[in-house]
């Protein structure tokens, strides 16, 4: 047991370097703490094998002024920063920025996804209502070295949110990648031509696009004209012009959920996804997901792309697996779903390349 510690000049506790290739996670047990540091978090955490921390009567407000209530994972271990599991705490990444208000997120959204931004982490520390304020969708400037931004949501709410949080990026190099956020009582309207989602309009030759633990409810997303629009997101694509590529791009969608949503476009409509796969090299994986009580309509004339999960899924590969689906409206003016296919999605249209995969079977 430790009764005080007060390292002004330092960190408080530090899992160190010889844990970083640690075969086993690091189990810390901190009671009856106060811990006040002027440069440092109270804990940093520096191990690959993870940790569990837990503490009881602990004090760690009083730290340094970026650090607040803080436990951090070092910027050598980001890729297992989920490995370290905090009770009594907030976590975060070393070198994140925290936001707590809707100037905040803006603010340092537009920075990361600006040119020569590097990676960036972005922390939301608080629920932002966005009400009577009009959104911008952020773009990542990849092909001018913006690379990946990682929003760590905290399991905190947007709401209100007018337009799709991100407009997508472009370039090999560049990604996004958003955690344990919810956006909620939400009137998202697109312009984008290509695509468009609550959380990503459109991708295009990004290497990775990740949502995890993402979800939206008690919202509307209407898409731009001639869009493909999603729940999550839009219209995604990879690129295999091996002259001044190729861009691999990787998209995971795991155990987010889309409820109580009117989803509409012109195009391709999907509870999760608009259109899966615009470019052979875009590879995609949806599983453990749900889409309840939703309302998801196109107004194409063409055939049939409306789907529980997607559209339409192309030229590129898509597995989908384990979703829950109850409750949902699917409608496409003037047209009706193939008999026998399954609601999961609206059309495949796999040209040489596609390959669509549903619980382990291949659809062909």
């Amino acid at each position: 047991m430790i009764d005080m510690l007060d390292c002004t000049d330092g960190r408080g506790i530090k899992i160190d370097e010889q844990y970083v290739d640690a075969p086993a996670k690091v189990i810390l047990n901190v009671s009856n703490t106060v811990f006040k540091t002027e440069e440092k978090a109270a804990i940093i955490v520096k191990s690959k094998a993870g940790a569990e921390i837990n503490l009881n009567n602990v004090d760690i407000t009083e730290v340094a002024a970026d650090n607040i209530n803080a436990v951090w994972v070092d910027e050598d271990c980001a890729e297992f920063y989920d490995n370290v599991i905090v009770n009594g705490a907030t976590k975060f990444l070393e070198g994140s920025q925290l936001v707590t208000s809707l100037e905040e997120l803006e603010e340092k959204l537009e920075a990361a996804g600006a040119a020569g931004a590097g990676n960036t982490t972005i922390v939301i520390s608080s629920d932002i209502n966005m009400t009577g304020q009009t959104w911008t969708p952020i773009k990542v400037d990849g092909y001018n070295g913006a690379d990946i931004v990682t929003v760590l949501g905290n399991n905190k709410t947007i709401s209100g949110l007018t337009a799709p949080l991100f407009a997508g990026g472009f370039a090999g190099g560049s990604g996004i990648v958003i955690k344990d956020l919810t956006i909620d009582n939400s009137n998202i309207v697109s312009t984008n031509t290509l695509g468009s989602g609550a959380f990503i309009e459109s991708v295009d030759s990004m290497d990775e696009i990740t949502l995890i633990n993402c979800h939206v409810k008690n919202s509307t997303i209407t898409g731009g004209a001639g869009s493909r629009t999603g729940g999550l997101i839009g219209w995604t694509a990879g690129y295999n012009n091996v002259n001044d590529g190729p861009v691999k791009t990787y998209v995971t969608i795991q155990n987010c959920s889309v409820i109580k949503c009117t989803i509409t476009c012109d195009g391709s409509v999907g509870g999760i996804y608009g259109h899966a796969g615009n470019n052979a090299w875009t590879y995609s994986l949806v599983e453990n997901c749900t889409v309840k009580d939703c309302i998801l309509n196109s107004t194409d004339d063409g055939s049939w792309r409306v789907g529980v999960v997607v559209g339409t899924a192309n030229v590129g590969e898509l597995t989908i697996s384990n979703i829950t689906e109850s409750g949902n409206t699917l409608t496409q003016t003037g047209k009706t779903a193939p008999e026998g296919q399954s609601n999961l999605y609206g059309r495949f249209v796999p040209g040489s390349t596609g390959k669509l995969i549903i619980d382990g079977v291949e659809i062909k």
